[in-house]
């Protein structure tokens, strides 16, 4: 259809090539090109920082124009991570200011978190600093890096590579005759000694993620083919424990995006080892204009994860959540879908579609489902929960109804019926299943009543060969009667979900018929 395009809106600030004015703050000898290591282009720049108590780094006074929702990337090498103050304590800080005498300072490692080589860390400049040197306003035009060591260091420890400011990785194209686009594609991009734009690289076969990478243009022209399996991808954690946020909380993540675009993910495992910028997967929020064609998740595995969002031209099935935020259904078709641990699942107006799900408590309060169906009847197909709380009208029932006025009728097969919390709506829940019992002998008498008690819920007088009941309660006793032969009980029977149950009736030697 098109050839693969891999693009990103990062501006460049400085790629520290030789010629490159740097500007030192704090203590330490000065910054110096630095030809034998660097991560992009063909040099960096590189500064010794030494002492038990030294604070020192460099960087460069540059202007820029930085837009709503950008972040800063600033790679930086720190050579002797054993002799560098901890995280809390500042031991590398990215920082951005005024001049070299008015800056921020953002604190994002330390000894504890390092081994030593190229670090990309992305901040967020408008984010509460952990430091602050001189009085920087809101001005961005210095930006650089700095270490606060332990000990004694004999040759230059801190280096510094290209400074850029944006968001995202916009990947198009693909499609028969070209070769289908995949994630390698735009981690081999990416990581192009030429780019190292550090937004989604490529770590030993597990890529990478820290900021967006969009599939398809969110336009209604470009034809987009994305076709990925099997692929593992980690959300860095740009947000370490002890210190500010450093990243916003809807930074990092998948868009899919483009009314010409097509993409399926199976076998996808997504891993975020950041609390606070978890790792979104967008289908159809307000930030897309224009959906995708088609969409499909199947088979995939979301560890700890953002907002899912889908849309009515996704499918998602066979997929496990487990310590997840919300997942959005947004009319998109789920099934076969594994909750465990995680925020609500967000129905809306979808609860018909919710089916053959499972939901397990993360015990922090929060119901499995939250619905705004307004007044109506509905269906829960096949669904299970598990550790939320039995009674009603509490926070962690397993179903929350918004509705404030209405009477609302589910029908619930596959499952027992839940609880629920409401808003004012009356909630009515029917069970609802399918008991077919089969090799019946003609015109055979059935009895079916509620577990335990008398009242007969179903019955025929004169059976056929098979019959099916309507059942709606979670379990049945069942009275076989038929001349000639001998009297048949079934009790306790799990009539939850669909059940055909092949009968065997027995002739009686002693009957009689006068």
């Amino acid at each position: 259809m098109a050839a693969k395009s891999v693009t990103t809106d990062l501006t460049t600030i400085t790629l520290m090539e030789s010629g490159t004015t740097t500007a030192d703050i704090g203590g330490g000898q000065g910054s110096v090109d630095e030809p034998d290591f660097y991560i992009q282009g063909n040099q960096a720049f590189s500064r010794k920082i030494s002492g038990t108590t030294a604070v020192g780094g460099f960087g460069a006074e540059l202007a820029s124009t930085l837009a709503t929702g950008d972040h800063i990337f600033v790679w930086v090498n720190n050579l002797a991570p054993g002799l560098t103050q901890t995280t809390a304590n500042g031991g590398v800080r990215v920082a951005v200011g005024a001049s070299t005498n008015a800056y921020k300072q953002y604190y994002v490692n330390g000894s504890e978190g390092l081994i030593g080589g190229w670090v990309c860390y992305p901040f967020d400049p408008t984010l509460t600093a952990d430091a602050t040197q001189g009085n920087p306003g809101t001005t961005t035009t210095f930006f650089g890096a700095l270490l606060a060591t332990n000990g004694t260091i004999n040759r230059n420890n801190l280096g510094i590579d290209a400074i850029r400011y944006g968001t995202k990785i916009t990947a198009t194209g693909g499609g028969s005759p070209d070769p289908d686009l995949n994630c390698l594609d735009i981690t081999d991009t990416n990581d192009l000694p030429a780019n190292q734009w550090g937004i989604f690289r490529n770590n030993g076969g597990t890529c990478i993620l820290q900021g967006v990478v969009q599939i398809g243009a969110d336009d209604t022209t470009t034809p987009t083919t994305f076709v990925d399996s099997d692929t593992v991808c980690t959300k860095a954690n740009n947000n370490p424990t002890g210190v500010n946020q450093k990243t916003a909380t809807n930074f990092s993540g998948f868009r899919f995006a483009g009314s010409q675009t097509t993409f399926n993910f199976s076998g996808l495992t997504f891993v975020s080892v950041d609390s606070t910028d978890k790792g979104f997967f967008d289908c159809g929020s307000g930030a897309i204009t224009n959906t995708v064609s088609s969409g499909t998740f199947s088979g995939c595995t979301f560890l700890s994860t953002g907002v899912f969002t889908g849309t009515s031209s996704v499918t998602v099935s066979n997929c496990t959540f487990k310590n997840c935020r919300s997942f959005v259904i947004n009319g998109s078709t789920v099934s076969n879908l594994v909750f465990e641990g995680c925020e609500a699942l967000d129905a809306g107006t979808n609860l018909n579609s919710v089916q053959d799900c499972s939901f397990t408590s993360n015990s922090a309060g929060f119901p499995a489902i939250t619905t705004s169906v307004p007044a109506g009847t509905y269906s829960l197909v096949d669904c299970s929960f598990s550790g939320y709380n039995a009674s009603n009208n509490q926070a962690d029932s397993a179903i929350e109804f918004t509705a404030t006025t209405g009477t609302i009728n589910v029908n619930v097969s596959g499952g027992a019926i839940p609880s629920f919390k409401t808003a004012g709506a009356t909630i009515n829940f029917t069970l609802s299943s399918t008991l077919t019992l089969t090799g019946l002998q003609p015109n055979t008498e059935i009895r079916v009543y509620d577990a335990g008690t008398t009242t007969e819920i179903a019955g025929v007088e004169n059976s056929g060969t098979s019959e099916a009941f309507s059942i709606n309660v979670s379990s049945v006793d069942i009275v076989i009667h038929a001349l000639g032969f001998i009297y048949q009980r079934l009790e306790g029977v799990s009539t939850s979900s669909d059940r055909s149950i092949p009968i065997q009736q027995q002739q009686d030697r002693q009957f009689e018929n006068p």
